[in-house]
């Protein structure tokens, strides 16, 4: 019996080019990278249960006045058309 994986090779043939001089250009290791700074990161102070409230409102807020524009865009769209 055969298997359609047998016709086909499972090795990938590295294509050879004439002008290639074997150098690698770049590398597409990973490479153990220093952090930035040697300080060691700030930690934020928690949030209250007020303040979680407030920013979430305020977030709220501003994607109900986006909507509004949006809204307020289609609105006058719809209305010149009916003027036509």
């Amino acid at each position: 019996m055969w298997y359609a994986t047998d016709l086909i090779p499972m090795t990938r043939i590295k294509k050879q080019y004439e002008d290639d001089d074997g150098r690698v250009i770049a590398s597409m290791l990973p490479t153990q990278e220093k952090p930035a700074s040697s300080h060691a990161p700030k930690e934020l102070p928690a949030f209250t249960p007020k303040e979680r409230r407030l920013y979430a409102l305020a977030a709220l807020k501003a994607a109900l006045l986006i909507a509004a524009a949006f809204l307020g865009g289609l609105a006058l769209v719809i209305w010149l058309i009916t003027l036509l």
